[in-house]
């Protein structure tokens, strides 16, 4: 059964990348999870302990976000 992560891989390959091979699938899909590892890293490493969020975690989500967000409107727009 595919894990979170491989589902929304799927998602985003039935949405825009239908006529790949198979090597650019493999591909694809190592540098979508070595992208997803990297992430969960910043995040595991930049949270406080405990269990209530900082000012500096929200600051973080949120700078994260923005990020991602910027790289994906980029892409719309054909610049990335």
């Amino acid at each position: 059964m595919p894990g979170r992560l491989q589902k929304e891989m799927d998602s985003l390959c039935v949405a825009s990348l239908r006529d790949i091979s198979a090597d650019q699938y493999t591909d694809l899909r190592r540098f979508f999870f070595a992208g997803a590892s990297a992430l969960f890293g910043l995040m595991m490493r930049g949270l406080s302990a405990g269990g209530e969020s900082t000012p500096e975690d929200e600051q973080m989500m949120l700078d994260l976000a923005g990020e991602l967000r910027e790289f994906n409107e980029a892409v719309k727009r054909g610049e990335k």
